[in-house]
């Protein structure tokens, strides 16, 4: 039997005349909270820094990823985020 986070098993199978209604369901998601900006400092070839900014706000990791790919997006080194 499969297992994850969003099954629930019952010790005894339902009938088939039964129905069940959900009373309370608390749902999870997974989000980073930037209290402040974030700075991410980058090297170019000669040695010299460029500080790169990240507002502040929530981000799940596809928007953060977002972001980043915007930060970095005139850089010599591309990378997949």
């Amino acid at each position: 039997m499969d297992k994850n986070d969003h099954v629930i098993n019952f010790r005894e199978p339902l009938g088939k005349s039964q129905y069940i209604r959900l009373l309370s369901c608390s749902l999870y998601t997974l989000w980073y909270n930037l209290k402040r900006t974030g700075e991410i400092m980058i090297f170019d070839a000669q040695d010299n820094a460029k500080v790169k900014r990240i507002p502040e706000g929530n981000y799940s990791l596809k928007t953060l990823g977002k972001v980043l790919e915007v930060a970095f997006k005139n850089e010599k080194n591309k990378s997949t985020i």
